[in-house]
């Protein structure tokens, strides 16, 4: 029931009333029953509007807690999102960035008082519309910067791009854009872009300068004199050019590694211990850098090279690189090595003097005592030597000792055995593990060769030509001690004897 319902029961109401108080008047018995038809009426009709009026006031009270729910509600999102605008302000402000937002269908471009000061620029010399961002964009940057945004907006992507804008004096900034669409229409096309600038000059300043430093590292690991290697300490990552002048059948490291694990492998041995040896790439380079005087000797084909070799542990990109120098000192170590042999040659016969056997004699000694192995030294003598000089002469004289030198150097059975010039007609003979029989043999070889040189020495009776006493002395260090003086002791008395038995013989003392 309605309100209308109620004004006209309550006129109908009415209006019987006032029939009913009319006809009482005429009609005394009618009045009490009518009178209580209108009470019953009235009382059904309040009662009716009574509790439509709770309901109302019900749904009344509902409909507002409703609201008011809502109402907070809103409210509370509209703090929440004012908090969060006003932090994105703050953090924007705070990283020094220029905010932008772009309404593609009008053109429209709002940008922060942030990204007009990259600029210099003031907020009245701006237009509000894209057309600020495309006439201060650097022409090169416009066609590879666009098609990206294009990109981002068809594949609803964020997009990141760096290009550089014209400031109020015409000088170029770097800027970082980044940016993504934040607002589309029901078929999906984008309305509004919004994003961040950020000056990256001071970066790109860097990065020049970086790159022209590496630019010139380059510059000079390709055209540095010098063999430069990165090693990772398993394999070679790079080289410069130098390195394949040195192994010009190369044209790439790749090429190289068919053939050789390591640059080691090429490494010959020599007995220095300056020289690197091992054949374990990250062995020797460790070697290197604990040797600061480290060398190598690197036999290709038919050529030789002396390197010296400098290594250094380095960090990049974070990872631990080895960074491998080779200096050529191939002349150099030609040159100290002619020095040395001059120093340790007999200018004369060409044989070892008494300076390098002096040296080498405590080092044979000290390997045969060590090794418990045999050490044998003879020593030898031209005989009558000093007649054969006063009645030849001393020219003819050299020429002797140089064919009888000859021949010992022919007779030498082993790379290790020595031979030496001792002084005047005087030589010697040092070698290692040969038993004493056939040291006896050795000497007697040296003995009979020079022998057959057949050398007229009419002086040198009863032979009539150069011949040769020696002196062997052998120890075995397996079953003996003896002093290194005591060696060559028991050598000079052993040539005595054959001296006092009449020249040309082998006389020996043998300790075991």
């Amino acid at each position: 029931m309605n309100r209308k319902f109620y004004l006209f029961a309550s006129m109908f109401a009415t209006l019987l009333l006032l029939c009913g108080f009319y006809s009482s008047v005429h009609i005394h018995y009618g009045v009490g029953f009518l009178f209580l038809i209108v009470l019953v009426f009235w009382g059904v009709v309040l009662y009716q509007w009574f509790r439509d009026h709770n309901e109302t006031l019900k749904l009344n009270h509902i409909l507002d807690k409703k609201v008011k729910a809502q109402t907070q509600k809103l409210d509370h999102l509209n703090n929440e999102l004012q908090r969060y605008n006003k932090k994105l302000s703050n953090v924007i402000e705070g990283s020094n960035m220029g905010y932008w937002d772009w309404e593609l269908a009008t053109d429209k471009y709002y940008v922060n008082q942030r990204w007009l000061e990259m600029l210099k620029l003031q907020r009245g010399s701006i237009t509000n519309t894209v057309k600020d961002l495309l006439n201060r964009l650097h022409p090169i940057d416009k066609s590879h910067i666009m098609p990206k945004i294009t990109q981002a907006i068809e594949e609803d992507v964020h997009f990141n791009v760096e290009y550089r804008l014209m400031d109020k004096n015409g000088e170029y900034v770097w800027i970082e854009a980044s940016g993504a669409v934040i607002e589309r229409d029901k078929e999906g096309n984008a309305l509004r872009l919004s994003g961040t600038h950020q000056d990256i000059s001071k970066r790109k300043s860097l990065e020049r300068i970086r790159n022209k430093n590496r630019e010139y590292l380059n510059i000079l690991f390709d055209n540095n004199p010098n063999i430069i290697v990165v090693s990772n300490a398993h394999e070679i990552l790079s080289t410069n050019h130098q390195f394949f002048r040195y192994f010009p059948e190369f044209s790439s490291i790749k090429e190289f590694k068919k053939h050789y694990r390591c640059i080691c492998d090429l490494f010959e041995y020599v007995e220095d211990s300056h020289f690197l040896h091992s054949s374990k790439a990250n062995n020797w380079i460790n070697e290197a850098i604990a040797n600061p005087d480290s060398k190598v000797l690197i036999q290709y084909k038919e050529n030789q090279y002396y390197f010296k070799v400098i290594a250094s542990l380095v960090k990049f990109d974070g990872e631990l690189l080895y960074i491998v120098t080779f200096t050529d000192i191939t002349q150099q170590q030609l040159l100290q090595k002619k020095l040395e042999e001059i120093s340790i040659i007999d200018e004369l016969t060409k044989v070892y003097n008494r300076r390098h056997f002096n040296r080498v004699f405590k080092e044979e000694y000290a390997k045969a005592k060590e090794m418990q192995t045999s050490l044998s030294f003879v020593m030898m003598d031209l005989d009558n030597f000093k007649l054969y000089n006063d009645n030849y002469g001393h020219d003819k004289g050299d020429n002797v000792l140089q064919s009888v030198a000859n021949a010992f150097k022919a007779s030498l059975k082993r790379s290790g055995d020595y031979v030496f010039r001792l002084g005047g007609e005087e030589f010697g003979l040092l070698f290692r593990n040969i038993d004493y029989a056939h040291s006896i043999e050795y000497a007697n070889s040296m003995r009979h060769n020079v022998a057959q040189l057949n050398l007229e020495h009419l002086l040198n009776k009863p032979y009539d030509k150069v011949t040769l006493s020696l002196g062997l002395c052998y120890v075995d260090f397996a079953s003996d001690e003896v002093e290194l003086k005591d060696i060559y002791h028991y050598a000079d008395q052993a040539l005595y004897e054959s001296k006092s038995n009449g020249r040309n013989v082998v006389s020996s003392w043998r300790l075991d």
